[in-house]
């Protein structure tokens, strides 16, 4: 169908309204407000344009719909808030789901991708300085020109890199600096727009890219065969094995991406204690090109750090065991738990006696102070 007689709803980014953990990122189990931006990459107006929030993706208690009013045909993004709870682990993704309509006709659902946590990045790069970041190196097997830094698309203003799509044979690459990844659950996210030579009736690329990866300085392979996982924004398309492209028979990103999207990647557990380096790769085939592929906002993350609710501990099984006193609790997971005492209640401070990490046991203390004065006891955690 052409674009241009139809409504194409895109993501257009997302911001925290409020939270109860202010570190401006969903966290495990709390109550978030985040804007949603949505905007029209298609041909005509979607007027009165409702969305509702689906409880999936780690969506759960979803607010009202929101209507988005009027959408443009390629106009700027607007922007609603939506509140919910979000679920999951940290370091996690939580993926809102906007189902939508425009008056009577619905018009599909676009997908956000949202992390659990604030990453502790070991690479970021936006590209917005005047020339090619230091550590990156491109290149160019055949025709074209190799990747560089434009001012003509961006997701974060006002650079990103790009590589155009030519119309003969063409192997281009940009590959990042080295990367140490210390934790085993590292992923890969950024944002790209593409617009690249394919067939108009399935699903197969004649120009298109991957995503390949070197893994302590061996050869670059697709990240998907090296134990990488699409979470969002995975390959779209297969190439055509008929016009020498350098990628024949890959998956690959190919077709119109209608703006910016984004993709999250995340790596096997084996990546840890290991330096990776990353590669984008356009190959292009002996007929003809279409506009090109720009990437930008490129984060790897190494591990997370959520805020999290503390559960109170309670003591049980309280008991005499000879001369001592012996009690029991509960402990979960990431709590620390402080055991203390004092002999007057009236004086200060508590006295600490012992910390135990939690580790979702029932554990016990003693006090192992035989004849002591009369001791208070308490449980805390944190």
């Amino acid at each position: 169908m052409d674009p241009h007689e139809r409504i194409i709803p895109l993501t257009a980014g997302s911001s925290v309204v409020q939270e109860s953990c202010p570190n401006n990122a969903l966290d495990p189990g709390e109550t978030v407000t985040i804007n949603l931006a949505l905007r029209n990459g298609g041909g005509i107006n979607a007027t009165n344009l409702i969305a509702v929030l689906q409880s999936a993706g780690g969506v759960t208690v979803p607010s009202s719909p929101q209507d988005y009013g009027t959408l443009l045909a390629d106009g700027a993004a607007v922007a609603r808030p939506f509140t919910f709870i979000a679920t999951g682990s940290c370091g996690g993704i939580v993926t809102p789901i906007l189902d939508l309509r425009s008056g009577t006709n619905h018009v599909g659902t676009v997908t956000f991708s949202l992390p659990l946590g604030r990453p502790t990045l070991a690479l970021s790069e936006n590209f917005d300085d005047l020339a090619m970041p230091a550590g990156w190196s491109e290149s160019l097997s055949g025709e074209g020109t190799p990747w560089t830094v434009s001012t003509a698309q961006y997701d974060t203003p006002s650079q990103s890199l790009f590589a155009a799509d030519v119309s003969g044979i063409s192997d281009n690459r940009i590959l990042s600096p080295s990367i140490s990844v210390a934790s085993t659950n590292a992923r890969l996210t950024f944002r790209h727009s593409f617009n690249l030579e394919s067939s108009v009736t399935s699903a197969t690329g004649f120009d298109g890219g991957v995503l390949e990866i070197s893994i302590d300085g061996a050869a670059f392979v697709d990240v998907l065969t090296a134990g990488g996982s699409f979470v969002t924004g995975g390959y779209n398309a297969t190439i055509s094995t008929r016009y020498r492209n350098p990628l024949a028979g890959r998956t690959a990103w190919s077709g119109d991406s209608h703006g910016f999207v984004s993709s999250t990647v995340n790596f096997p557990a084996s990546f840890a204690g290991h330096s990776i380096q990353l590669g984008w790769r356009l190959g292009c085939d002996r007929n003809t090109g279409a506009d090109g592929w720009y990437v930008d906002s490129v984060a790897v993350s190494d591990g997370d750090i959520c805020c999290r609710p503390l559960i109170l501990p309670t003591i049980v099984n309280s008991r005499k065991v000879g001369t001592n006193i012996t009690f029991s609790y509960g402990s979960i997971s990431g709590q620390s738990y402080i055991v203390e005492a004092k002999f007057d209640l009236n004086t200060l401070p508590w006295v600490p006696l012992r910390t135990n990490a939690g580790d979702g046991s029932v554990q016990s203390y003693t006090n192992t102070t035989t004849a002591a004065p009369l001791r208070f006891f308490r449980l805390r955690t944190q």
